[in-house]
C-alpha cells in the first residue's frame, strides 16, 4: 500500500498548516553532512596551509562531538538555547583544532573563528527523494508550510535559500526563535504561537517518533514519514507515509 492511515476519520477536522521537520524529513542529513565535511576540510587545509594535519579526521571528530551534545540537548533543557548553541559551537571548534594539533586562543578567539568558518563554508541542502516535488504539491493544495526544525533557523534558512525554496515557507522556525530545544511538547506550542495557527488546524510532519508524540500532545495532527515512523501505535489524528511521495495523499485523507 502506498500509504497507511491510522486513526478515526470521524474525529479528523480541517488542516490548514503543515509544520514540517528539516533534518531526516526534507534533508538527507548524512548526504549534506558528507558535503559539509568535505568543504570544511578543504577550507581548513587552505587556511592552515603550512600546517600538516589530517583535516578530514579532525572534521569528523568535531562533528561527532556536536552530535553527542545534540543528543544530550534533546533531553536536557536546563539551559537556554542561545547558551546551548554557543557551548555547542565552541566545543565543536575546540575539538576541530585540537584534533589537528592547531593552537588557539580563548572564548572570544573561538567565537571569531566560528564566525569566520560559518561565513566561508556554507551548509548544504541534499533533498530527500521527492522533497521538492512534495512541497510543490502541498502548496498546490492550499496548505501553508512552516519549517519547524530542531536546528538553528539561521542555519536552516541558509540551506533553503541556497536551494531556492526558502520562499516556500510562511516561516522558518527553530529553537533560537522559540527559546526552547526541540525536546518536548513545549516546542510545538511555541511554534504554533509564532505561526499564529491553532493546533486543531495544524499537522506536524516528522521522521522521528518523539516529535510526532509531542505534536499530538498539544492537539496537532501528525504524519510520520519513513521507516522510523512506520508501525507506530494506531491513534486518532495520526497517519504514516512510506515516503514524501505519499505525504500529499495521506494529508488529503486527514483533511477530509
Amino acid at each position: 500500500m502506498p500509504l497507511t492511515q491510522q486513526g478515526n476519520d470521524r474525529e479528523m477536522g480541517s488542516i490548514q498548516a503543515i509544520l514540517i521537520d528539516y533534518e531526516g524529513t526534507l534533508n538527507d542529513t548524512r548526504g549534506s553532512g558528507r558535503l559539509y565535511a568535505r568543504d570544511l576540510a578543504a577550507h581548513m587545509a587552505r587556511r592552515y596551509h603550512d600546517h600538516r594535519a589530517d583535516w578530514p579526521a579532525a572534521v569528523m571528530a568535531a562533528m561527532d562531538v556536536m552530535r553527542r551534545m545534540q543528543d544530550e540537548g534533546m533531553v536536557d533543557d536546563s539551559q537556554g538555547y542561545a547558551e546551548y548553541r554557543r557551548n555547542e559551537l565552541r566545543a565543536w571548534a575546540r575539538t576541530l583544532l585540537n584534533s589537528a594539533g592547531v593552537p588557539f586562543g580563548g572564548e572570544e578567539w573561538l567565537d571569531a573563528f566560528i564566525a569566520e568558518v560559518q561565513a566561508a563554508v556554507a551548509p548544504r541542502f541534499v533533498p530527500m527523494p521527492g522533497a521538492v516535488e512534495c512541497l510543490d504539491r502541498l502548496r498546490s493544495m492550499g496548505l501553508r508550510l512552516y519549517l519547524t526544525s530542531g536546528g538553528s533557523s539561521e542555519y536552516t534558512a541558509a540551506c533553503l535559500r541556497d536551494a531556492g525554496i526558502a520562499g516556500y515557507f510562511a516561516a522558518i522556525i527553530g529553537p533560537d526563535q522559540v527559546a526552547t530545544l526541540k525536546n518536548g511538547p513545549a516546542f510545538y506550542r511555541r511554534c504554533l504561537e509564532v505561526a499564529g495557527v491553532p493546533a486543531a488546524q495544524a499537522c506536524a510532519v516528522d521522521d522521528s517518533p518523539g516529535p510526532l508524540d509531542w505534536a499530538l500532545a498539544v492537539g496537532c495532527y501528525a504524519v510520520g514519514v519513513g521507516q522510523a515512523a512506520l508501525g507506530l501505535p494506531v491513534r486518532s489524528r495520526f497517519a504514516t507515509a512510506n515516503s514524501l511521495d505519499d505525504l500529499p495523499g495521506v494529508l488529503s485523507i486527514l483533511i477530509k
